[in-house]
């Protein structure tokens, strides 16, 4: 069973990504923007829309916890989308992806090398909330899971040494009902022997 702190930890992990995700997501700030008149608003061109219609898609898979049809979908719109601020969006929702999906050490710094690769392209805005300060918290991730490991080691080992202990008490008591079966096993012998002396 997986340890209370460690499952602490992924859960706190997954929560910051949601958060997030949510904040940089092409909808995300809209509650910080000042509100526009229909005329106001720059009407979305026919690239944008197809942009949006994808990354709709693309949360509809998010929420559903298909990561994975979710992730091909961002990374397929960090490749293809030309607006640089869409395409710098689409990047950060695959890396948010390879994030949450990462199952082993090597997974893990992958998908934070995309991160990096998000960073460093990131323009803020002052709208928003500005995710590049999740970053030291991401790289520090494996090193806290490593020490939750750790500690959930360390409270299994007394009850490992306590079963190794008993164990080894019941192997001393097999051993010693086994010299006590060959000394009966001796004793009955002699009196076979003696009775058969007996009958001659």
């Amino acid at each position: 069973m997986m340890d209370a702190s460690i499952q602490t930890l992924r859960r706190v992990s997954f929560g910051v990504l949601l958060l997030a995700f949510a904040a940089i997501s092409p909808l995300g700030c809209a509650h910080f923007l000042p509100q526009q008149s229909t005329e106001e608003r720059p009407a979305a061109t026919s690239s944008q829309e197809q942009f949006f219609n994808q990354w709709h898609e693309a949360m509809i898979f998010f929420e559903k916890g298909d990561f994975a049809s979710a992730h091909d979908i961002f990374e397929r719109l960090s490749h293809e989308e030309t607006d640089p601020r869409l395409q710098q969006q689409a990047l950060f929702a695959m890396a948010c992806m390879r994030l949450i999906q990462a199952k082993s050490p090597e997974e893990f710094r992958s998908a934070v090398n995309v991160w990096e690769l998000w960073k460093k392209q990131y323009q803020p805005s002052r709208d928003c909330e500005d995710p590049r300060l999740l970053t030291p918290l991401l790289q520090n991730l494996p090193a806290m899971q490593e020490r939750a490991l750790l500690s959930q080691k360390l409270k299994e080992q007394p009850r490992t040494s306590h079963c190794t202990k008993r164990l080894e008490e019941k192997d001393k008591e097999i051993q010693e009902l086994r010299k006590r079966l060959r000394a009966l096993e001796s004793i009955h012998q002699e009196i076979e022997e003696k009775k058969k002396g007996l009958a001659d």
